[in-house]
């Protein structure tokens, strides 16, 4: 399968139809040109986004762009809008805040050794993992989707750096 990266945005991404074509980045849209050449995925995709409502998409886009099987990529998909969702949420600023446009949320993915870690930080002050029952407001169903796709997942907070990295790993089986 070919693959691709983006001169605009760095991602590494694949295509069934860049065997007779090169066509569009599917991150950013930037069209690809046959001068960067076919290459082997990159293990690891790490991002930064602002602390907005769009980090979500753009997350998930970035994400979707990885060369797994299609349900694998499709469970990474949605363990990572839920996980980046809760940043730009949760990450401990208020929308009254100028800061709140600055905040980063640093999303990493990393493949290898059949699993995929999967670790989103922002600058929040984190939260007690053990506090997962949903709210009344409809709420914390996120970590519970989390839960259901993942081998494992936790919550690393006041580790040295400031702010709360909430991680997890799927397994990847014989699907790879």
């Amino acid at each position: 399968m070919p693959y691709y990266r983006c001169r605009s945005c760095e991602v590494t991404s694949y295509s069934a139809a860049g065997h007779s074509t090169v066509g569009l980045c599917p991150v950013c849209g930037v069209k690809l040109h046959d001068s960067n050449g076919h290459m082997p995925p990159d293990p690891a995709l790490t991002r930064r986004f602002p602390a907005r409502p769009r980090a979500v998409s753009q997350a998930r886009r970035a994400v979707g762009a990885l060369a797994l099987d299609s349900e694998l990529r499709a469970n990474l998909e949605l363990v990572v809008s839920e996980l980046v969702a809760n940043s730009v949420c949760h990450a401990g600023q208020s929308a009254h805040d100028p800061r709140v446009l600055d905040a980063p949320i640093d999303l990493r993915v990393v493949q290898g050794d059949g699993e995929v870690h999967i670790s989103v930080h922002d600058e929040g002050p984190g939260f007690d993992p053990q506090d997962r029952g949903v709210s009344p407001n409809g709420g914390k169903r996120g970590l519970v989707i989390v839960e259901a796709l993942t081998r494992a997942w936790g919550v690393d907070c006041g580790n040295g750096t400031p702010g709360c990295t909430v991680w997890c790993t799927i397994d990847v089986g014989s699907r790879a």
